[in-house]
């Protein structure tokens, strides 16, 4: 009784924290320098923020949107980035062009 008793706080302890602390969306590598974050997923969108060097960051969803040419690739994939409140085009992501494992935004 003492466990499931302890094991129900435990539940709730943790749905409360993922009510205040989200858990994070799907890691994925940013490969490049100097990548703007924009509001939309277009590259006359403004800027949000601009990533610096590669880093890590957390993706939520994609979606098919403006087409991103860079380096001889074209890609029309963007990521929303929840941290960063913007979308990233895929093309400065590590990885094919739609990313495995990301749902697509609604």
């Amino acid at each position: 009784m003492a466990a499931r008793t302890a094991q129900r706080a435990v539940t709730a302890a943790v749905a409360q924290r993922n009510v205040v602390h989200p858990p994070p969306d799907t890691p994925e590598q940013v490969w490049s320098t100097n990548v703007n974050v924009r509001a939309t997923p277009s590259t006359s969108a403004r800027i949000v923020i601009v990533i610096p060097a590669p880093t890590t960051v957390y993706v939520k969803c994609q979606k098919h949107a403006e087409s991103v040419s860079y380096g001889g690739i074209t890609n029309a994939a963007w990521s929303y980035l929840p941290q960063q409140q913007g979308w990233i085009s895929n093309i400065f992501l590590k990885g094919p062009a739609w990313m495995p494992g990301v749902p697509e935004c609604p």
